[in-house]
């Protein structure tokens, strides 16, 4: 404080000197510190990130030891910017007399000697100009940096092309004037022909944009306020009208697009679900994408997905030949002429791998079989991606796997419905459904979909469900209004109870403890109904038509299931039969039969045989039984004719499981499905051939049949 005393003094006596008036009130820090800058401006101090002290022309100077700024702890490392008095050199560079300052003021004070650097000039969507960054320098002593500044007045020349590149070209503007967005949308749609082709060539590249916009617009304008004031003030319509793209200037060669071969929807069994094209081949989306509500997800088919659309399909052909595996392969060069031909034959009405293993066999006479086609292999685009939507459109789960989608979304749908929050669902022991229409539809995100209500048997009552599949829902109803009918015919089912349980073959089955022994009671009660009221053939729609058709059977119900029962006792009596002797010690040399037998007889009598095989052939299963007891009877002197046959059987039975997977039998093509019980009756034909087969069989007619599969 005394070295300020003093300097108060001197000034007082040099002002009363030259004359000059006193003020009448103190002059406040500020005013006094910005006054005294004006002639100290070279003394400005600041302490930089590691606590150094730094003035103009580079000096560190340390501050002066009797100085009260020196000291203070805290307060001394809250110091930022001081002026100096002075700076004297004795065994270091002191600064002495320093007060705290503002930088701001040494900005003010200092106009005509700082100097002024500009930095990463852009546009700025948000203030619709180019932005700079600003660093202010006082003799090399930096005041400000990074301040972000208007650029456009200092440069507007790189200020009017930046707007153009990055604002018009680009797209970075808050507010688009009408020819910016006229010519955006234009190139929005071009740019899908590039996704739809997969090809960066189509349209004009940005500097050529660049330069129609460089052309066409006055020099000046660097804002977008500039931009949009010139457009609806000055500019004439010749003007304006100049600065709209046409397809011509923005395509910079013709496509070659064929009518139909990039579609904007997939229709599929009544619905028109929107497509989307991408070509990103590092994308998760590269490719077409079906967007799918949920609600319809379960409607939809690999099968259809497989044909993508016409446009990939020849690259997607090509593709799946060459992933054959080289000795199958090898059949087909060249491969573009393979498919060229496959093109020309197949038709999306069918499954495509094997429609192409069909056509492949008829042109060459080799067979692939469909697990040799590696469709999971292929590029990402070749595969469709499927999207999931709710119904506003917000995106729930995307995949190239329809099956595990369809998974996923079946089981969240389960949940729903058991959520207590969801309506509760119509369940009954009676009819209580009112009229079931044979398909319901309904409209979700924009798409119509289809939902098939059924009843679904639930043992103690019926449910009313709803199937994305008809061959399900058609399945399962008859299976419900079977239920119905057996509660409704309560004190006849249980008379008809007693009556199975006097039937050897049901006694026997006690002492198998498998879900299927556990279960033959109840289905075959089920079976018969189904059967008896021909409820498969002629499904129930309402109350009434239910109340008659059980009017209608209800006289010779119990004969009819009587002798129904009485028919599988005797087979589930033959069937113990054979189980008891496969579960006695077998030598060790007749193993590869035990397990040949025990698959066999675990692929017939699965623990829903007797809902889900047909009558057809279901009526042959004594004389299969009879075949395997002759197998038994025979095997001690054929064993090594039996290995052999073994081996082929084992064959058979693992392309039909690999193909037919988990497929309910009333979902698997007809050639499959005649394909499975070909096997059995060859297997009669082999062991024992005096029971005579249901249709002509051989191995050579299970190959043929297999290739029609």
């Amino acid at each position: 404080m005394r070295e300020w005393r003093d300097t108060h003094r001197q000034l007082l006596l040099l002002a009363r000197e030259e004359g000059w008036s006193l003020n009448d009130e103190a002059a406040d820090y500020e005013s006094l510190h910005r006054a005294l800058l004006t002639g100290l401006l070279g003394n400005v101090v600041t302490r930089n990130e590691d606590g150094e002290w730094l003035s103009t022309r580079n000096r560190k100077p340390l501050l002066w030891p009797g100085s009260s700024l020196s000291k203070g702890g805290d307060k001394k490392a809250k110091l930022r910017w001081l002026v100096a008095a002075e700076q004297v050199e004795t065994s270091r560079l002191f600064a002495r007399c320093v007060a705290r300052i503002e930088p701001q003021w040494v900005e003010a004070e200092a106009a005509h000697l700082i100097k002024r650097q500009y930095f990463e000039p852009h546009w700025s969507k948000k203030r619709g100009c180019v932005m700079a960054k600003e660093q202010i320098n006082l003799f090399g002593l930096i005041l400000a940096s990074g301040r972000r500044m208007h650029y456009g007045p200092l440069e507007p020349e790189l200020a009017r092309e930046l707007m153009i590149r990055e604002g018009l070209v680009a797209g970075e503007l808050t507010r688009e004037p009408e020819f910016v967005a006229a010519n955006r949308e234009r190139l929005q749609r071009l740019e899908e022909m590039e996704h739809k082709l997969r090809r960066r060539d189509i349209l004009v590249d940005e500097e050529t944009r660049f330069l129609f916009y460089d052309q066409r617009l006055p020099s000046g304008l660097y804002t977008l306020a500039h931009l949009e004031t010139w457009y609806k003030k000055q500019a004439g319509e010749h003007e304006r009208q100049a600065l709209f793209m046409d397809d011509e200037f923005l395509l910079s060669h013709s496509p070659d697009l064929q009518g139909g071969a990039f579609p904007d929807e997939l229709e599929w069994d009544g619905m028109r679900l929107p497509l989307e094209y991408s070509f990103d081949p590092t994308g998760d989306r590269d490719g077409v994408t079906v967007i799918v509500p949920a609600g319809a997800l379960q409607q939809l088919h690999a099968e259809r997905l497989a044909w993508l659309v016409p446009g990939l399909l020849r690259e997607k052909l090509e593709a799946l030949i060459r992933g054959l595996p080289k000795a199958r392969r090898r059949h087909f060069v060249p491969v573009p002429d393979y498919v060229a031909a496959l093109q020309e034959s197949l038709s999306p009405d069918q499954p495509l791998l094997p429609a192409m293993t069909r056509e492949l066999q008829r042109m060459t006479g080799v067979r692939v079989e469909q697990e040799e086609w590696r469709e999971d292999q292929l590029p990402g685009h070749l595969r469709m991606n499927v999207r999931v939507t709710d119904g506003q459109g917000k995106v729930l789960a995307e995949d190239r796997d329809l099956a595990r989608l369809q998974q996923r979304f079946e089981a969240l749908a389960g949940e729903r419905e058991a959520s207590p929050a969801r309506e509760e669902v119509v369940s009954g022991r009676t009819w209580v459904f009112g009229t079931l229409p044979a398909c319901q539809e309904s409209e979700q995100g924009g798409v119509v979909f289809r939902r098939y209500p059924a009843l679904r048997d639930r043992g103690e009552d019926v449910a009313l469900e709803h199937h994305a599949d008809a061959d399900d829902a058609h399945w399962w109803h008859g299976i419900g209004c079977a239920r119905l009918m057996l509660l409704a015919l309560n004190e006849q089912v249980r008379g008809l109870k007693r009556f199975a349980g006097q039937q050897p073959g049901f006694q026997k089955l006690k002492a198998e403890k498998s879900a299927m022994a556990r279960g033959a009671l109840d289905q075959a009660l089920l079976r018969a109904t189904v059967s008896h009221f021909h409820l498969h053939d002629q499904p129930l729609r309402d109350e009434a038509a239910f109340r008659e058709r059980l009017d209608q059977g209800r006289g010779e119900f119990v004969p009819a299931v009587e002798q129904a029962l009485r028919t599988w006792g005797e087979l589930f009596a033959a069937y113990r039969r054979v189980m008891q002797r496969l579960e006695k010690n077998f030598p060790l040399a007749w193993a590869h039969a035990h397990r040949d037998l025990k698959q066999q007889l675990d692929d017939l009598f699965s623990d829903d045989f007797l809902l889900t095989v047909p009558k057809e052939w279901l009526d042959q299963y004594p004389r299969y039984l009879a075949a395997v007891e002759q197998r038994l009877e025979k095997l001690g002197g054929q064993i090594g004719r039996d290995r052999a046959v073994v081996a082929e059987l084992e064959e058979f039975r693992e392309r039909y499981h690999r193909r037919a997977k988990d497929t309910p039998p009333w979902r698997q093509s007809e050639a499959l499905r005649l394909y499975r019980w070909m096997m059995e009756e060859y297997r009669v034909s082999l062991f024992a051939q005096p029971l005579g087969t249901r249709v002509p069989v051989s191995a050579k007619r299970l190959n043929r049949q297999w290739e029609a599969c």
